[in-house]
């Protein structure tokens, strides 16, 4: 509801209807001031305003806040009538005048109040005297267990791998001679001690043992050649590490830890690709020139007796001229491993059954292939020649009867 009277009220007065005006002055019409009577202000004293403290100072200099208490006249509720449900608002929190600085200086002159009276902000817990000496003997537990934990550690990480084909090592059989030795110096010891005779300063000064020691080894991959902690795989294989053991320091903290043994991840021998691929080729590579040299020989009029020595001996090469013929087939970064895919691939080809060998009068091994690998040219060849025998055996058949009945019968 709006009220002229009101200087608080928030809007704007509702439109009235206002008279239309005329284009020419009424008469009876008089200028004048507004009087007091019209109520367009109002009285001094009616709008029960509240007051706001002023600041007072304390003896010792510190500002001291007057509470502000509202009254209920003055609340927006009171001038609509609706005071029921309106609380009294006490220690307004801002009081005009007052910087953010001054406020917070005042909170901190409170604090320092606080504590050269004596009265903590904050409560400390005290620790009982139960929980320190638990505290110390935990950390003594502790202490001991790790050192524990690492001599079993090392002494499990010198076991290494165990030989190929074997649970052990010599290394392993060390450590059980040690353990064997220790157990006999202590039953010495407790024996002497049980008859009463005079301590002997031979058993006292044997080395026994309060920790278990390891006698467990890792054991050697399959395809490899093992000793202590080294490891290389077979010619046919290639050496594979494993990915954790790629972290810096995971091999040496993990290896001889309790459960994982002296080698807690152990490398493994995979089959070598490139290098059975290139075993592969060689060894076509050598059969086929094998055949090619057979072929050239049968060619020419080279014939065998029979047996495979008698073949190898008529159509082969000598081991060395194989492997000199062989020595620019193989990749420039593989040279070096040339004896090893030559060897191989000869073993291949003679467990194939595709080879033939015998050795010479020099003692060197020589290799022939079982088939022969001919030319068209020489086909031809061959079977002109064939025809040519089976004709002269044919001709010579006939004329040898007619010879004879000539003989027999002369004219």
């Amino acid at each position: 509801m709006w009220e002229d009277t009101n200087p608080f009220q928030r809007g704007s007065p509702p439109a009235q209807n206002k008279p239309r005006k005329s284009r020419g002055r009424p008469s009876g019409y008089e200028y004048g001031t507004a009087s007091a009577d019209q109520g367009i202000f109002p009285v001094a004293g009616s709008l029960n305003l509240p007051k706001f403290p002023t600041t007072k100072y304390t003896q010792n200099g510190t500002p001291e806040r007057e509470s502000i208490k509202v009254s209920t006249a003055s609340s927006p509720q009171a001038v609509d009538g609706n005071d029921a449900d309106f609380e009294p608002v006490e220690d307004y929190p801002y009081v005009e005048g007052d910087s953010h600085m001054e406020l917070v200086g005042r909170k901190i002159a409170s604090l320092g109040d606080d504590i050269t009276s004596g009265t903590s902000v904050v409560r400390r817990r005290t620790t009982p005297p139960q929980s320190v000496w638990l505290r110390l003997a935990l950390s003594v537990v502790l202490v001991l267990a790790t050192s524990a934990l690492w001599t079993y550690k090392g002494d499990s990480a010198e076991l290494g791998y165990c030989d190929a084909g074997d649970s052990s090592n010599s290394v392993v059989r060390q450590h059980l001679r040690e353990i064997e030795a220790s157990e006999h110096c202590k039953d010495a010891i407790v024996r002497q001690a049980k008859d009463g005779e005079p301590a002997n300063s031979e058993l006292m000064g044997c080395t026994t043992y309060f920790l278990p020691r390891a006698t467990k080894c890792t054991p050697c991959p399959p395809h490899a050649i093992c000793s202590g902690r080294s490891v290389s795989c077979e010619p046919a294989y290639m050496l594979r590490t494993s990915s954790i053991s790629s972290i810096p320091f995971v091999d040496s903290i993990m290896n001889g830890m309790p459960g994982l043994g002296p080698i807690a991840f152990p490398v493994q021998c995979v089959a070598d690709i490139r290098r059975r691929q290139n075993v592969g080729r060689m060894a076509k590579a050598i059969e086929n020139k094998l055949a090619n040299l057979r072929g050239q020989r049968v060619c020419h009029g080279v014939r065998s007796t029979g047996g495979d020595a008698q073949d190898a001996a008529v159509f082969g090469m000598r081991i060395d001229e194989l492997r000199a013929s062989f020595h620019n087939r193989v990749p420039q970064a593989d040279q070096n491993k040339l004896d090893d895919i030559f060897n191989s691939a000869i073993s291949e080809l003679k467990r194939g059954g595709l080879l033939v060998s015998v050795r010479d009068f020099s003692g060197k091994e020589q290799f022939a292939s079982i088939r022969e690998d001919t030319s068209y040219l020489c086909q031809a060849k061959l079977k002109l020649a064939d025809a040519w025998k089976t004709w002269q055996r044919t001709v010579y058949g006939r004329s040898k009867p007619t010879s004879v009945y000539t003989l027999a019968h002369p004219l």
